[in-house]
């Protein structure tokens, strides 16, 4: 099922939920049911919003819950939370508030200056609901907040508990727990109302959540108790972590999903990596398929320790991935991320062959691939390499072989480029490495490239091959 949790209209952003849906939609994640596009048309606009929504108190007296079954947009479900916190009120579980923005930062001030719990003092308690109804009549502007001095009176409670699918039995003290805002005075209802609301009717079974939330499982336990409605067990997950420390932040990186697939790194990839994240098969298997995943899945599997979102291990997966796909199937979708000066000089086909095995994501082949119509600037150290036993003389000598083998052949093809190469390995009977790495140095300008000499020179055409040979001999003698 997809709900959409709108009502904090400061973060509303017009069009994000669409593209939200559709995202999630690519993954092979289709919710069923879903928001009708009737429903996702009316978004940004609130039924029963209104700055005096006190005064339509009484028409929430004919609200039916199953009037709303088939909505899925929190901000179109606002009567239900109206219905359910004039309940609350009535209950003795909840109050209005008129206190005044001024006053609440005067008393929050306060308290800090004495140390005190920096929650809200409870002023509005003391006010008979009679009272407190009059004044909502007469048009005063007010909030509903939960009453948790009278929800431990009532029950007898010091402190209530949780017993969490993931952390065990935890335990909330209420001289801890605020009295929190459940209706703004704009009518629209907070989270801590909302998804208590939404679950239960909605009949969620298994709510799973960010730990940054158990702090308000306490506030959701009472609302619970107070609506007389049994409660589902929770299971709190992990914080994701970045490798630097801390939570992942857009300042060290991509975060969302949808970078990652402007990156050009797989759906398969993305969702196998982050189903391990927090998870365990209880195995060493990491390769799985979504329907695979989901038939492996167990709760049991669930970890305590905060995962680490590994960059590095993202990219292996989608090597993984991506060395799967046939030549075609690849080809495709590196069509996409190829600059248009190489589709327009280079055999893009053949390219993606070499390419499929030799990056992490496609994502990096403008960057890769910008040395094959333009040759950088670069220094003559780079054909020095011990480990090659590559020199500037047999660089020279190996140029000066190589340009003639290749100015004579008539079929310019990796295999007959490969046979003139290592034709000039043969006359210098010298080893491989050291006639193939000039050779790949001359024709790229960099020491790490997609592909060697031959498959370099097969993609750039004999034209340009010649003439970037030459070019190094002329600097070279």
């Amino acid at each position: 099922m997809l709900r959409v949790e709108d009502t904090d209209v400061k973060r509303f952003v017009p069009g994000c939920i669409e593209s939200l849906i559709a995202e999630i939609e690519e993954f092979g994640l289709t919710p069923d049911p879903k928001p009708t596009d009737e429903q996702l048309s009316k978004i940004g606009t609130f039924p029963w919003y209104t700055d005096d929504w006190g005064k339509h108190l009484d028409e929430l007296e004919g609200v039916k819950d199953e009037d709303y079954d088939d909505v899925y947009i929190q901000s179109q479900r606002i009567a239900l939370y109206q219905k359910y916190a004039l309940q609350l009120m009535r209950d003795g579980f909840a109050y209005p508030c008129f206190c005044t923005e001024e006053r609440l930062k005067e008393q929050s001030r306060k308290a800090a200056k004495e140390c005190k719990f920096s929650g809200y003092d409870g002023h509005c308690r003391q006010f008979p609901l009679e009272e407190s109804m009059k004044r909502i009549q007469d048009g005063e502007k007010f909030v509903v907040r939960l009453n948790v001095p009278a929800y431990m009176g009532k029950m007898g409670k010091k402190e209530v508990y949780h017993d969490d699918r993931v952390l065990g039995k935890m335990t909330f003290p209420l001289s801890e727990v605020n009295d929190q805002v459940l209706i703004k005075s704009n009518g629209i209802a907070t989270y801590h109302l909302a998804v208590v609301v939404d679950d239960y009717l909605m009949r969620i079974t298994h709510p799973m959540r960010g730990w940054e939330w158990i702090p308000s499982t306490p506030k959701q336990v009472i609302l619970y108790d107070a609506l007389g409605w049994k409660m589902p067990r929770f299971t709190h997950l992990t914080a994701i972590l970045d490798p630097e420390g801390g939570k992942l932040s857009k300042r060290k990186g991509s975060v969302m999903v949808k970078q990652f697939l402007d990156e050009g790194y797989l759906h398969e990839a993305i969702l196998n990596f982050i189903c391990l994240l927090g998870w365990s098969p209880g195995s060493d298997r990491e390769m799985f398929t979504l329907d695979e995943f989901i038939k492996t899945f167990s709760i049991k599997g669930l970890t305590k320790s905060n995962p680490i979102f590994d960059r590095e291990k993202l990219k292996w997966f989608n090597r993984q991935y991506m060395v799967k796909l046939t030549d075609e199937e690849f080809h495709s979708k590196a069509m996409k991320f190829y600059p248009d000066d190489v589709k327009e000089k280079c055999d893009l086909e053949y390219l993606s062959r070499i390419l499929k095995s030799r990056i992490d994501y496609l994502g990096q082949i403008p960057e890769i691939t910008k040395f094959l119509v333009e040759m950088p600037e670069y220094s003559l150290d780079l054909f020095l390499n011990e480990k090659m036993k590559s020199t500037l003389e047999i660089t020279k000598v190996s140029i000066e072989k190589v340009i003639p083998k290749l100015e004579d052949l008539a079929d310019w093809s990796e295999e007959s480029i490969k046979s003139a190469m290592f034709g000039v390995v043969d006359d210098l009977g010298c080893k491989v490495g050291q006639v193939l790495w000039p050779l790949r140095i001359a024709l790229s300008g960099q020491q790490f490239t997609p592909g060697g000499a031959v498959e370099i020179a097969v993609i750039i055409g004999k034209e340009e091959t010649l003439k970037r040979l030459q070019t190094v001999l002329n600097k070279l003698i």
